[in-house]
């Protein structure tokens, strides 16, 4: 199983935000229904995350990004405080407009390559309906995450070098 690592954050928008809200986290396990479906994200990855991205270089033209620093820590001893970091930079930068999220951290190994997958799922509203007992039961849920291929974001590292990797 190539899946080492799994982490979760519940990310509120903190840009342009006076008081940040705090985010909280979790290690999942490797099995039940969400470990299915977060091993799903991470086998179809590289095909789903297929637009290049890349990060830039420092302001002075250096080789250095301090995203891509967290993304290393995290990756050379993936742990839920080094995640949180990230959540924290995810954080940073997601306004009102893009509302609550769950986001994931999927750490890997793919032979002598280290894969990291980083997603995010958003929060809709839905409504569960549940026949017990004959009985029709309704009820309205209001975080509910969802990973919809036209709404969920994802992107994907995979390096063997985690020092001069990780760059796109």
């Amino acid at each position: 199983m190539p899946i080492t690592h799994i982490h979760t954050y519940l990310v509120p928008p903190g840009k342009n935000v006076d008081q940040l809200e705090a985010i909280a986290g979790a290690t999942l396990p490797h099995k039940g229904q969400l470990f299915d479906v977060l091993e799903g994200v991470y086998s179809t990855s590289k095909a789903e995350c297929n637009v290049e991205i890349s990060f830039n270089n420092d302001p002075d033209g250096k080789q250095h990004n301090a995203c891509r620093d967290l993304l290393l820590k995290y990756v050379g001893g993936p742990t839920q405080l080094r995640g949180s970091e990230l959540a924290l930079k995810l954080q940073s930068v997601s306004d009102r407009r893009s509302g609550l999220g769950l986001f994931f951290l999927i750490a890997g190994d793919e032979g002598s390559k280290k894969r990291l997958v980083l997603s995010r799922f958003p929060t809709k509203e839905a409504i569960s309906a549940e026949l017990t007992g004959g009985a029709l039961n309704i009820e309205f849920l209001e975080k509910v995450f969802m990973r919809n291929a036209s709404s969920y974001k994802a992107a994907i590292y995979e390096d063997a070098s985690l020092k001069t990797g990780f760059w796109t």
